[in-house]
Order: structure tokens, then C-alpha cells, then sequence
């Protein structure tokens, strides 16, 4: 089960740093140098939930053992205990994603690099996240992407990551700051990164912000929150 859960995050981080869709006018040369850069430009078709993909994926299925509700244990980074509940629920659309090279041909210059953009199926779910103690109690949209041809985006059915950055200004639950001083960072975000696989759920919370130190600015994790694992109820 790890390394299906392992498998879940390695695709949620790898899709979030990917820059895809249309990153600037390829034809003008302008528009702020983003054109300077081939990109991968999106062209996706609605499908529905038990309809197949071109390369044979069910949407419905990446959902198996994932969907539905899961509880267990949650430990603060102090070593205190809540329970907690993790429930994800499909929403809205999947879809199907053309993936297509686009080269910039207007004037100016480019970097002149080769890029290889794949199909992939997009799965859309709803995700809530609440401790038995009040300390948070979150809801988000989210979705993960099963890439064609492309081995290590690729994720099994059945596996799923888990991922959301929030304004520590703006939880639903109790939850404070406590574990760094708020004033020496410019802001901080809660990020919820974790992963469901075949019933059960493992993951943390932590906490990331931005610090300036004169012309310096420095950016990334600050602190553990803590760490939770689930299951779904034995029937």
C-alpha cells in the first residue's frame, strides 16, 4: 500500500509543478517573454464516468477504493491525538486531454528546446478533511490527472493524492499558529498533502510561508502540524 500512496503524492507534485495550457502569444514574440517557451496546449472532451478513454480508462474505476468516507488517527507534531475523517466524492466532469507541442514562430528569439506533451484523463472529486477536536475542518476541489505513455506520471486506479494549500487567515476549523512566530513571515499557508490507495489514507499537514530578511526573501516549509492515518470502516 505504501508505494501506491507513494505513487499518489509522486503525481499530485508532479502535475502541480507542470505548467501546461497557453502560456502566451507564440505568434507576437511579446507579452512579457512568455512566448520565449514551447508549451503544451490542452484540448480536453467531457466524458462520462463509465465512459472509456481512448486508451481503455474507466474514470469511475480511479475512483475505486478511494471514494467514500475513511476515519483514524490523526497526531499533532506535540504528540497529541484527535480523530479524524477523510471523505472524498466525485464531482462534476472527467475528461479526456489532447496534449499537442506548440513552438513559438512570431519574431523575436525563443530557447530552442524540444517538449513532449501527453494525453491524460482528468478526474475531478470534492475533498473534506475534519478533526474530531474542531482544529480543522476543510473542504476542497481537487483533481489528479492519469497520464498516456508517460511512466512516471502514471498512476494506478485505485490510487489517489491528496492535495490543497490554504490561508491560514481563512480555516473553518480552530486551528491557530503556534508553531512559528506569525509576524517574522510576510504570509503562511496550511498545505494538506497526503494520499488514498485500496481503503486507507495516509498524509500530513504543515505549514509553509514567506519571509523577507532585508533584500532576501526566502520561501518554503516552516513546520509540521502532524500526521494522520485512516481506513474505511470494516463492513
Amino acid at each position: 500500500m505504501h508505494h501506491r500512496l507513494f505513487s499518489a503524492l509522486a503525481l499530485t507534485v508532479a502535475c502541480s509543478g507542470t505548467t501546461r495550457g497557453d502560456s502566451g502569444d507564440p505568434d507576437t514574440g511579446t507579452a512579457d517573454q512568455q512566448s520565449a517557451y514551447p508549451y503544451c496546449e490542452d484540448s480536453p472532451t467531457p466524458l462520462g464516468w463509465d465512459e472509456a478513454t481512448p486508451d481503455g480508462t474507466i474514470p469511475s474505476e480511479v475512483l475505486d477504493g478511494v471514494e467514500g468516507t475513511l476515519t483514524g488517527e490523526f497526531t499533532y507534531a506535540s504528540g497529541a491525538t484527535t480523530g479524524i475523517e477523510l471523505t472524498v466524492t466525485r464531482t462534476g466532469e472527467p475528461a479526456w486531454v489532447e496534449s499537442e507541442a506548440v513552438y513559438p514562430t512570431g519574431p523575436g528569439s525563443y530557447i530552442d528546446i524540444g517538449i513532449e506533451c501527453f494525453d491524460y484523463l482528468r478526474v475531478p472529486v470534492d475533498v473534506s478533511l475534519s478533526l474530531e477536536d474542531g482544529g480543522f475542518d476543510e473542504q476542497w476541489s481537487q483533481e489528479t490527472s492519469m497520464w498516456s505513455g508517460s511512466g512516471y506520471y502514471t498512476v494506478a486506479p485505485g490510487s489517489f493524492g491528496i492535495s490543497a494549500t490554504l490561508d491560514t487567515t481563512a480555516l473553518n476549523g480552530s486551528y491557530t499558529v503556534t508553531e512559528v512566530t506569525t509576524t517574522d513571515y510576510d504570509y503562511l499557508e496550511i498545505v494538506i498533502s497526503g494520499g488514498v490507495a485500496d481503503g486507507a489514507s495516509a498524509g500530513s499537514i504543515s505549514l509553509q510561508g514567506q519571509r523577507s530578511l532585508g533584500e532576501v526573501v526566502s520561501f518554503g516549509s516552516v513546520a509540521e502540524v502532524g500526521t494522520w492515518t485512516a481506513a474505511a470502516a470494516t463492513p
